[in-house]
């Protein structure tokens, strides 16, 4: 009597069961939102506990907020530097008829040269990207590190972090 191997399910890692979710729920409703009581049900239906979903909704809103003070912060540096450009460009025409009319044209350049060099340096700082742009979730957390699916059930593999291993 042979008995017939049970097939190995998938796994997922958390970005493609975000991606999976978003896809569903789009679809399901299209495109719109779910409530709080909705997101909890699900939760407890894959096995995620209600204390988990808090702490991760914690989480969300902090980065939410953060990423949204993040680009007040950037728009405000965008401004500064659009009328520091704006300076450059009518002082900078402004010095060319004074240099042209009443010297001849000698200095102008020199002007805009070493002007334009503290703007280009201003939009470099700007817009660059740096690594104090992406707010990351506390890493005194536990984060799973992988969702797996078991049968009809989901189950949550979490990372242990240092902090974990100390109270622990």
């Amino acid at each position: 009597m042979t008995h017939p191997k049970t097939p190995t399910l998938p796994t997922y890692t958390n970005d493609e069961v975000a991606s999976i979710l978003t896809r569903a729920l789009d679809r399901q409703n299209e495109g719109g939102r779910i409530s709080h009581d909705e997101l909890l049900e699900t939760a407890r239906e894959i096995g995620v506990t209600t204390l988990e979903i808090e702490a991760s909704i914690v989480v969300e809103t902090n980065l939410r907020a953060a990423r949204i003070m993040r680009e007040e912060e950037h728009g405000r540096h965008v401004r500064a530097f659009l009328q520091h450009l704006a300076a450059y460009t009518v002082l900078g025409a402004f010095g060319f008829v004074i240099d042209t009319k009443l010297t001849g044209g000698v200095w102008w350049y020199w002007l805009l040269l070493g002007w334009g060099a503290v703007v280009a340096v201003h939009a470099a700082r700007t817009f660059r990207a740096s690594p104090e742009d992406e707010v990351k979730p506390d890493p005194a957390a536990v984060t799973p590190s992988r969702i797996e699916v078991r049968g009809a059930k989901m189950g949550i593999s979490a990372r242990r972090t240092r902090r974990d291993d100390e109270v622990g």
